[in-house]
C-alpha cells in the first residue's frame, strides 16, 4: 500500500523529452515511484519483463529521468552485461536530455566541456551530471558488469539491465552495499531467462507467487500455462513456410496478449520478419518471452553440475600441446571444438567452444597452432555432419582421428565418471556468453542411453543440442588414452601464461563458470 506516487511526473518529463509513455509503462512508474507512510519508495526490487523492443529499454529512460528531474537521486548506476549495451544505454538518455531545452539547461556546465556540458567519456565509463536549482550534483553512471561480480556498482538507484546474465556471486557482491542507501531500489529489465539464470528465476519465482512486500514483478509474456504451447504435442516450430498446424510462435492472437508495442511502434509484419529470421530458441525467448527453465529438480541430466562447478580453475597453466575434438550439430546450424590437454596435479584441462555453423572451426584450430601450441590431434566422428571440415582440415595440413562408436562410448564413460566421482578434469570457467549458454544448456541436458551393454551421450533428439560436452568427452579420452609425450621444461626466468593468456582473442577458454 502506498501514499502517494511521482510516477505521473515522470511521465511528464518524459514528455517534456519527447517520450510519451505507453499505458503499460506509466502503470510500471506508478508502482516504481509510489511513497509509504515513512516517505520512502514502497519497493526494493523492481522486476520488468517482456518481450525485445517493446517496454523494457523505454521504461528504464523513464524511470532514470525521474530519478534525476523529479525524485533527485544523487547516484543512479546504470549497468548492463555487455558494453555497447551500456554506451547505447547512455546514448540514449543524453540525447533525451540534450534535445529537451528545460532539461538541457539542468546540466552541470562546471563537468564536461561548452560544446557537451555535464557530459564525462572515456576509459569505457560515462556519466551524465545534473545540477538542481538548489546547487546539488547529481550523476548517473554507467558501467558495463564484469564476471567478477558487480563491485563498484552501488547506488542510490541500481539499474540492472539484461538481468538474465546476473550471476549469483554478482549479486551477492552488490546487494549487500547498498544496505547502507537511505532509499535503496534496483531495477532488474530482461527478456525471459536462459537456463543459467538462475538468480533472475529466483526473483520471477517470487514474483509470481505474490506475498513480498518490497517486490515489484510485471511481467509481459505468452501465457504458457494458460494457452499450452502448440496444438501439436510435439511441435519442432519450424519457420514459417513450413511451420507445423497451431504453432503458438505463429499464433498472432496471442502476441497481442503481451506485445505492448505492437500496433503501436511495431507492426505485425515486423514480428513475421523476425519469425522467419531469427533462430527458434532465440524468436521464443526473446519475443514470446518463453523461459528456458531447466528440468524438474535439475536432475534430467546425467551429470552432477555442482561437482562441475567444483572443478573449475580459472588460474590454470596454459598447456603447450592439446588435442581437439569437433562435434556438429544434426542441421550442422552449430559446432563445438573441445581441447584436452595436461592440467594441475595429473588432471585433464578441458576447454570448448560453440558458434555458429562450421566454417570458423579450422580458422580458431590453425590460429591456436599460429600461437605456438601444438594440436597434436583432431578427432571426430566420420559417420556424423562433423566430416563436412575433412576437407577444410586436410586443407590446412591438419591430422584428424576418426573416432568410432566404440571410443565415443568410452568416452562418454570416461567424462561422466570424471566429473561425477574422481573429479580428474579441471575448467577455467567463462563470461556469460553464447559460448557458456551453450554448454550449460549440454551440461544440462546431456543423458546417455545403453548400445549393447555400452553407454553412449543420447542424440536422437534434435532438439536438445549436447555437442560441447560430446566433444569435450571425446578430447578428455584421447588426451588420457594417448597422451603427447610432456614438453621440456620452461627455461628459467620465462614466465608461464595462463590459460586465458595464452587463449587471449582465440575465442577460448570458453566453459560456463556454472553457479549453484
Amino acid at each position: 500500500m502506498y501514499l502517494e506516487t511521482f510516477g505521473p511526473e515522470v511521465c511528464d518529463v518524459g514528455v517534456e523529452a519527447g517520450f510519451v509513455p505507453d499505458p503499460e509503462q506509466e502503470l510500471f512508474l506508478d508502482l516504481l515511484f509510489a511513497i509509504g507512510p515513512d516517505g520512502k519508495s514502497v519497493s526494493f526490487e523492481n522486476g520488468l519483463i517482456g518481450p525485445r523492443q517493446n517496454l523494457k529499454t523505454g521504461t528504464i529512460k523513464l524511470a532514470e529521468l525521474g530519478w534525476l528531474f523529479v525524485t533527485e537521486e544523487p547516484l543512479i548506476i546504470h549497468s548492463a552485461h555487455e558494453l555497447d549495451m551500456t554506451e547505447s544505454a547512455f546514448n540514449d538518455l543524453r540525447e533525451l536530455i540534450e534535445n529537451a531545452p528545460d532539461l538541457a539547461r539542468h546540466l552541470d556546465r562546471t563537468i564536461g566541456n561548452v560544446d557537451t556540458p555535464g557530459i564525462k567519456t572515456g576509459n569505457g565509463k560515462a556519466s551524465i551530471f545534473i545540477r538542481t536549482a538548489k546547487g546539488q550534483r547529481l550523476q548517473i553512471k554507467y558501467k558495463a558488469r564484469t564476471r567478477t561480480g558487480g563491485r563498484g556498482l552501488t547506488g542510490n538507484k541500481l539499474v540492472l539491465d539484461e538481468a538474465f546474465a546476473l550471476t549469483p556471486a554478482m549479486v551477492g557482491s552488490v546487494y549487500p552495499t547498498l544496505s547502507a542507501v537511505p532509499d535503496p531500489q534496483v531495477l532488474l529489465a530482461s527478456s525471459a531467462g536462459l537456463l543459467e539464470s538462475s538468480f533472475l528465476r529466483s526473483v520471477r519465482d517470487r514474483g509470481r507467487a505474490g506475498g513480498d512486500p518490497r517486490l515489484l514483478w510485471m511481467e509481459y509474456a505468452d501465457d504458457v500455462a494458460k494457452y499450452g504451447r502448440c496444438r501439436l504435442p510435439n511441435c519442432d516450430h519450424a519457420k514459417p513456410p513450413n511451420s507445423p498446424p497451431g504453432c503458438a510462435l505463429d499464433d498472432e492472437t496471442r502476441w497481442a496478449r503481451f506485445m505492448t508495442a505492437l500496433g503501436r511502434r511495431i507492426t505485425p509484419q515486423t514480428i513475421r520478419d523476425m519469425r522467419r529470421s531469427m533462430p527458434v530458441a532465440e524468436f521464443a525467448r526473446e519475443f514470446m518471452v518463453w523461459w528456458e527453465d531447466p528440468p524438474e529438480g535439475d536432475d534430467a541430466g546425467v551429470l552432477d553440475l555442482q561437482a562441475w562447478g567444483r572443478l573449475r580453475d580459472p588460474e590454470v597453466v596454459a598447456p603447450s600441446r592439446v588435442v581437439a575434438t569437433v562435434a556438429v550439430a544434426a542441421d550442422r546450424s552449430r559446432a563445438s571444438v573441445a581441447l584436452a590437454g595436461a592440467g594441475p596435479a595429473g588432471k585433464t584441462l578441458v576447454l570448448t567452444r560453440t558458434g555458429a555453423g562450421t566454417a570458423w572451426v579450422v580458422p580458431a584450430l590453425m590460429r591456436i597452432r599460429a600461437k605456438g601450441v601444438e594440436v597434436a590431434e583432431v578427432s571426430l566422428r566420420e559417420a556424423t555432419q562433423a566430416a563436412v571440415l575433412k576437407p577444410a582440415l586436410k586443407a590446412a595440413r591438419m591430422e584428424y582421428h576418426p573416432l568410432t562408436a566404440t571410443e565415443e562410448g568410452q568416452a562418454c564413460a570416461t567424462f561422466v565418471n570424471a566429473v561425477n566421482v574422481d573429479g580428474s578434469i579441471v575448467h577455467v570457467g567463462a563470461d556469460a556468453g553464447e559460448d557458456a549458454e551453450a554448454l550449460t544448456r549440454a551440461m544440462r541436458n546431456s543423458t546417455t542411453r545403453f548400445v549393447s551393454q555400452v553407454e553412449q551421450w543420447d542424440l536422437r533428439d534434435p532438439a536438445v543440442d549436447i555437442c560441447p560436452v560430446v566433444a569435450a568427452s571425446a578430447a578428455v579420452y584421447r588426451w588420457q588414452v594417448a597422451p603427447p609425450p610432456p614438453p621440456p621444461p620452461s627455461p628459467v626466468g620465462v614466465p608461464v601464461e595462463s590459460v586465458r593468456d595464452q587463449y587471449d582473442g582465440m575465442g577460448f577458454p570458453a566453459v560456463d563458470d556454472l553457479q549453484f
